[in-house]
């Protein structure tokens, strides 16, 4: 399990690295923290990344709820997030949904060619799933209009 804002979440190491031995170690405070263009967090001292902290591995049942039960409900949340999305007559395309591993908080991505005021989507997702829901664009606007540009 790894340290995510709250409580804990799953997640997979996907890369290591060492720092220099004479390096001071970065706390994250989300507080004192701020995100670099790409909305990762970096200490604001030094601008490195700052990266969640491994507390334990995961258990084996852990690993396989991530991947049968909570893949499903995810899909399901997406499913009815899409409905609320044309209920509400927002031009933005959901594309995806991901719990954190405790169920406190369901992140939601999405795509728009235009600024989308989410308010009530957010509020009518916290009415169904009692979790804090998060909305995260995908592709920043900048990146796909210098791809369409190219065409």
């Amino acid at each position: 399990g790894i340290n995510a804002e709250y409580m804990g979440d799953l997640g997979v190491v996907a890369h290591t690295w060492m720092a220099p031995s004479n390096a001071a170690p970065v706390v994250n405070n989300s507080m004192n923290s701020n995100r670099n263009s790409t909305g990762n967090d970096v200490d604001p001292a030094t601008g490195d990344p700052v990266y969640p902290k491994v507390i334990r591995h995961a258990t084996a049942k852990e690993v396989s709820h991530l991947h049968n039960s909570q893949a499903q409900s995810e899909k399901k949340c997406t499913e009815v997030a899409k409905q609320k999305v044309a209920e509400h007559g927002l031009k933005m395309t959901l594309v995806d949904s991901e719990y954190q591993f405790d169920r406190q908080k369901l992140t939601f991505y999405y795509d728009s060619n235009e600024r989308i005021d989410f308010r009530e989507l957010v509020r009518d997702l916290y009415k169904v799933y009692r979790a804090r829901i998060w909305m995260s664009k995908i592709r920043p606007q900048e990146n796909r209009d210098d791809k369409n540009s190219a065409k």
